[in-house]
């Protein structure tokens, strides 16, 4: 009988322990949703619209996880806790380490460890936390970088691409009754080592690197945003480097390294890599030549060339927009770009040159050397039906002699190429008074054609009608009348595609400093000997002389 009863009273004592153990294990785990607004102090989970949740701070972001939602609870926490301290309409944000999280600072987007009260916010059932004062920040995650968080510009979590920055998040607090023993600290990743300035032109990148690209002589940062609207060439904007802190840039400035098997790297923004076209001078994202060569030239500054097309990166001051080229890349500051790892730190700003001693350079593309007036040579005015010619360009801005090469950019512009062997060859026939510009594209005969596209915009394209073109010899230009008024063919300021513009945007000051008209070149390449002076006469010639910008193209007549 004793032995029974010392039998059944070990299994109670077991039945009580175990049944400790589970109801301190399932209250330590569930976390009960916040429904009615009612933000107190205690230990939550805060699970965005996108089903992650604010991890702990790592070197200046915050990492993401996952945990288990089941009806109106959380019943795996694991990672995901913070400590709100509320204080009103103000709350203190702490992870599981005790790290009290902050605004970057400046307006910046970004996110710190520091002592900061947010601005708490409740509205249809989920909550919002803002930055105070001049911080008009707002906590948020990122869906294209791991689904991090970090503070972000209320324009940016509120703008066209706000489901790519969830930043409203349904509360679960921690029930009551549960265990007060603290959960286990989570370790932080190993922050990443910051971009080491070069000591032996060794670079330093490494694949999955966040970073600033900037121009550190100007103090501007490469954006992804055009630099104004409708241009094809990459805003700067303006940073500052104070120490070890940049400031200025957000979002758009900022580029994750992909680095590639042959050693080259990518710059990435949204999965698509920065590259250049076949053809033009400027950068976009989505461009098929996306690789690069990442060089070092000492004291932290760098080119950055493409694999390809051999243009490498610059800031071009003159024009205020980013762009590429291959002249002087070494002694040409525009083309000395630096990197700030986001992540890790700063890099070692490079050492200013002793501004006695000027490192010489040749003329940059903006600035090429002027040729013979225009005034000294007639245009040609009466091309010949049957003679093959090339119809471009020269766009002083960019540096590039540009041919049409067939195609349509943007449904309104003629693309393009430096390639004279790949351009287009055009024929004129006489229609009136004037020409029409007859090309064969796929086998097909097409002419240059103005009028409208599809968004109702001034548009060139081609047709099988083709507009009439006459020679403006006031303005250098071929022109056509549409709708009443008259356009001219060809570019301006750092454009290479042509386009169609009226004709009182040109002048006598302007034509090849900012207008750039197109015209006729001789098709053949030993027509481009300008050995000596002779060229064809209006009576005689078979070809057109083009005279392009305030410089003059002469084109001689072929020797049989």
């Amino acid at each position: 009988m004793k032995t029974i009863t010392k039998i059944l009273s070990v299994v109670l004592c077991l039945t009580m322990v175990i049944g400790l153990f589970t109801v301190g294990a399932s209250a330590a785990e569930t976390y009960v949703k916040v429904t009615d607004g009612n933000l107190t102090s205690g230990q939550y989970v805060l699970v965005s619209s996108n089903g992650y949740a604010p991890g702990v701070y790592d070197n200046g972001w915050v990492t993401a996880v996952e945990p288990t939602v089941s009806g109106d609870s959380v019943t795996d926490a694991a990672g995901a806790v913070w400590t709100l301290t509320v204080d009103g309409s103000s709350v203190k944000i702490t992870d599981a380490n005790g790290v009290t999280i902050a605004p970057k600072g400046g307006n910046n987007n970004g996110i710190k460890d520091g002592d900061y009260s947010w601005t708490w916010s409740f509205a249809d059932g989920e909550f919002t936390f803002d930055g105070v004062g001049a911080d008009t920040v707002r906590l948020a995650g990122n869906v294209d970088y791991e689904n991090k968080y970090r503070g972000y510009k209320t324009t940016t979590v509120t703008g066209t691409n706000a489901d790519k920055y969830p930043s409203t998040f349904t509360l679960y607090k921690k029930a009551a009754g549960g265990s007060t023993t603290p959960s286990e600290p989570v370790t932080p990743p190993t922050p990443s080592e910051p971009v080491t300035p070069p000591v032996s032109g060794d670079v330093a990148l490494q694949g999955g690197m966040q970073v600033v690209i900037y121009a550190p002589a100007y103090n501007k940062a490469l954006s992804s945003l055009p630099s104004k609207e409708g241009s094809f060439y990459q805003l700067g904007v303006d940073v500052a480097l104070d120490g070890a802190t940049l400031t200025g840039y957000s979002d758009t400035e900022i580029w994750t390294v992909v680095a590639n098997s042959d050693g080259s790297f990518s710059f990435e923004q949204n999965g698509q890599k920065l590259g250049m076209q076949d053809s033009y001078s400027s950068m976009s994202l989505g461009a098929v030549n996306d690789k690069w060569t990442v060089s070092a030239l000492g004291n932290g500054v760098y080119n950055i060339t493409n694999t390809v097309r051999g243009n490498s990166i610059e800031w071009y001051n003159s024009q205020g927009n980013w762009s590429t080229y291959n002249k002087n890349i070494e002694t040409d500051d525009q083309y000395h770009l630096s990197f700030y790892d986001i992540n890790g730190g700063t890099v070692t700003p490079p050492v200013d040159p002793d501004p006695s001693e000027p490192t010489p350079s040749e003329p940059t593309p903006s600035e090429p050397t002027p040729s013979e007036p225009a005034s000294t040579l007639p245009p040609v005015t009466a091309p010949v039906a049957g003679t093959a010619y090339k119809f471009g360009m020269i766009q002083v801005k960019t540096g590039n002699t540009v041919y049409i090469a067939g195609g349509i950019d943007q449904d309104r512009f003629l693309i393009t190429t430096t390639d004279k062997n790949a351009a287009l060859d055009v024929y004129v026939e006489a229609s009136g008074d004037g020409y029409k510009f007859a090309v064969t594209i796929d086998g097909a005969k097409q002419y240059i054609t103005l009028g409208k596209n599809s968004a109702d915009k001034i548009a060139l394209s081609y047709g099988a009608e083709g507009s009439v073109f006459v020679f403006n010899a006031e303005i250098s230009a071929w022109v056509t009348n549409f709708e009443g008024s008259d356009y001219y063919i060809g570019s301006y300021n750092t454009f290479d595609t042509m386009s169609a513009s009226k004709t009182s945007y040109i002048n006598a000051d302007n034509k090849g400093v900012d207008q750039f008209p197109a015209g006729f070149f001789a098709a053949s390449e030993s027509s481009d000997d300008t050995s000596d002076n002779s060229f064809i006469s209006v009576a005689a010639a078979a070809l057109i002389l083009s005279v392009l910008g305030g410089t003059a193209l002469v084109i001689k007549k072929k020797e049989n």
